[in-house]
């Protein structure tokens, strides 16, 4: 493996991104479900006194969470990672992360949609309302 890592009893090797899901950003399955913010599975070894390897992996730490959204006016019932919760805070909230995070970082088919549903929201809101003002 071109990229690796060794820590304590642990071998853990960092895979380069199949070019089958590279139409997907490289990431597959639920993280395209979720905010995962960059975290994904990584693969190595359990590394036995013996020195005998065996396969294993490290999943992100992923938590169902519920964020109020102040453009949609709702609550949004999305997966994050933990690192992701932190981001968001840092952001100043949920509409702030989604909006004012880079598509790249994001990397998500759940996330694109948010965005552009908050900025719909933003933009109806924002819009003035033509029934509501007076008649010349």
């Amino acid at each position: 493996y071109p990229l690796q890592q060794q820590c304590a009893r642990h071998c853990v090797h960092f895979a380069r991104v199949a070019s089958s899901t590279a139409g997907r950003g490289g990431i597959i399955g639920r993280a395209q479900r979720g905010l995962f913010a960059g975290k994904r599975v990584l693969s190595g070894h359990y590394i036995s006194f013996s020195d005998k390897r065996t396969n294993r992996k490290w999943k992100p730490n992923v938590q169902s969470k519920r964020f109020w959204s102040d453009a949609l006016e709702r609550r949004v019932r999305v997966n994050v990672t933990t690192h992701a919760l932190r981001c968001v805070d840092r952001a100043g909230g949920f509409d702030e992360y989604i909006t004012q995070t880079r598509e790249a970082v994001l990397d998500s088919e759940a996330a694109m949609r948010l965005r552009k549903q908050i900025l719909e929201a933003r933009a109806r809101k924002a819009a003035p309302s033509s029934s509501s003002s007076p008649s010349a």
